[in-house]
C-alpha cells in the first residue's frame, strides 16, 4: 500500500525541479488550476497511490482538484446554488486579507465568488424550493 509520505516526497521533488527555473516559478499560480505542472504532479501522485490511500485518509475532489485529507478533518462545502455562498466566500476573503493571506489567494476567492454569483440556480440551504434572485 502506498503511503502519503511517498506522494508528498514526489511532489516536493517536482517542486524542486520547478524552482530551478525561477521565471517559471514566479508565474506558477498558487491554486494551479489547469496548470501543466499541477497536472504532472497529480498524475505522479496517482501512480504512487495505485494501491490505495493509507488508513485514515480520504480523497476529495473539488472543482477538478484532487486532495488527500485526514478522514476526520472537518470540511465545509459551499455550492454555487446556495443563495448565501458567494457572500460567505467574499467575507472569508476580507477576513483572510486582514489576517495576512497572500493577495493572489484573496483574488482567487473573489473570482470564485463572482462565478458563484453568476450560477443560474439559487436555493436556500435545506429547502427544496428555489430562492428568489439574490439582491
Amino acid at each position: 500500500m502506498a503511503d502519503i509520505s511517498r506522494a508528498a516526497k514526489l511532489e516536493l521533488a517536482i517542486r524542486k525541479i520547478a524552482k530551478m527555473n525561477a521565471s517559471f516559478l514566479e508565474q506558477m499560480p498558487s491554486d494551479w488550476e489547469g496548470d501543466p505542472l499541477q497536472d504532472a504532479i497529480s498524475d505522479a501522485i496517482r501512480l504512487v497511490e495505485l494501491d490505495g490511500l493509507p488508513p485514515g485518509y480520504v480523497e476529495i475532489i473539488t472543482n477538478g482538484t484532487r486532495r488527500i485529507i485526514l478522514a476526520d478533518e472537518p470540511v465545509f462545502l459551499l455550492r454555487a446554488r446556495d443563495k448565501f455562498a458567494a457572500g460567505v466566500v467574499r467575507h472569508w476573503a476580507a477576513v483572510a486579507q486582514m489576517g495576512g493571506v497572500r493577495e493572489e489567494q484573496i483574488q482567487i476567492a473573489r473570482r470564485h465568488a463572482d462565478k458563484m454569483d453568476a450560477w443560474p440556480v439559487k436555493q436556500i440551504p435545506g429547502e427544496t424550493r428555489l430562492a428568489e434572485k439574490v439582491c
